[in-house]
């Protein structure tokens, strides 16, 4: 192999290095073989196959070995890798990050509504939903979670009289498009939560030769882009302002049972939060012993209040506004919805 093929193909790496580096705040944490399939897909003529483009990572990453390592010149990529040992490379999950949604700065009057687990939804309360966000122009709709029910996708007991799953998704693309008319300027976000995770948990367990299709992928079922709308995906928490949002199904043992879901998630996430997942209307504030006061807020759900698998709980409907200030400070507004009325 002569050196002029040698410099090329260093070359060639060296730069999608800088690339990820550039990407991540001068930090490398793409995977070595993840990397060399991407390196070698684009760039066939140049290297034999994989292995070849991975030794070559491996060497300006300095995992090489300890001699290698030292002989090394420019040392800007070693330092900027986190895995300055070579240890065997980390599986993650593909679909799921811990860093938070921010949302944009721009979301000054968020609307949030959440579990309402059409077709199994109750319209007088998203009516007036509805209405009361209009009313106070919201600019932000987030759609917390358990929009959709997925109910012949779940391992529960299915009626055969109930509505199939192409009526379920038909009824949620009727309320987006309701959704779009009611606020046609404002900016929606639909943060996916354990009823939606159904659907991949599905195609993972019975339908998987289909999973990575595009046309499969719930996004697309369910049209977003047509109407506008942004996704943010199942356990990924979002931050608007000084503010924490989660669905609620993010932490292990909580249900449908807990007398006070908001004390129950602010022993969990010690900061300000809004959630939904329990369908009940709470409000749980803590001060620490720096004198700060942090609050908890569940949010009450749009569906059915008395399904047949639950007919006698303590849920309400609600719905909630959060409005964030120049400083990030915030102020949440936690409505009930009773009889078709917000309070």
């Amino acid at each position: 192999m002569s050196k002029k093929t040698i410099n090329l193909k260093g070359d060639i790496v060296k730069g999608y290095l800088d690339k990820i580096m550039a990407q991540e705040g001068g930090r490398i944490t793409i995977f070595k073989l993840t990397l060399a399939k991407k390196i070698y897909n684009e760039n066939k003529a140049v290297f034999k196959n994989v292995e070849d483009v991975r030794g070559i990572i491996r060497y300006y990453l300095g995992a090489s070995g300890d001699e290698r390592r030292d002989s090394l010149k420019d040392r800007k990529y070693v330092e900027a890798y986190e895995n300055p040992l070579g240890l065997p490379d980390e599986e993650k999950d593909a679909d799921f990050t811990a860093e938070p949604f921010v949302l944009p700065s721009s979301c000054r009057n968020i609307g949030i509504m959440g579990d309402i687990h059409i077709p199994y939804h109750d319209n007088r309360a998203i009516t007036a939903a509805i209405s009361w966000l209009k009313d106070h122009r919201i600019d932000t709709i987030l759609l917390n979670g358990d929009v959709i029910d997925c109910c012949r996708l779940s391992h529960f007991e299915k009626d055969p009289r109930r509505r199939d799953m192409k009526d379920e998704i038909n009824a949620v693309i009727q309320f987006f498009d309701i959704l779009r008319d009611a606020f046609p300027d404002a900016k929606i976000f639909y943060r996916k939560a354990n009823h939606e995770y159904r659907w991949d948990r599905y195609m993972k367990e019975k339908a998987f030769e289909l999973f990575n299709i595009p046309d499969f992928n719930f996004d697309e079922v369910l049209r977003l882009r047509f109407f506008d709308i942004t996704p943010i995906y199942h356990k990924r928490r979002i931050e608007a302002g000084k503010c924490h949002i989660l669905h609620g199904d993010e932490y292990i043992g909580g249900g449908a049972n807990i007398v006070s879901p908001a004390r129950w998630v602010s022993s969990k996430t010690k900061t300000n939060t809004i959630t939904g997942h329990f369908h009940k209307v709470s409000e749980h504030p803590e001060k620490g012993l720096d004198e700060n006061i942090y609050s908890v807020w569940t949010v009450g759900c749009l569906c059915d209040l008395h399904p047949f698998w639950f007919p006698y709980n303590n849920w309400g409907h609600g719905c909630a506004r959060l409005r964030i200030h120049d400083n990030g400070e915030f102020d949440v507004v936690n409505l009930k919805i009773i009889n078709g009325k917000v309070y």
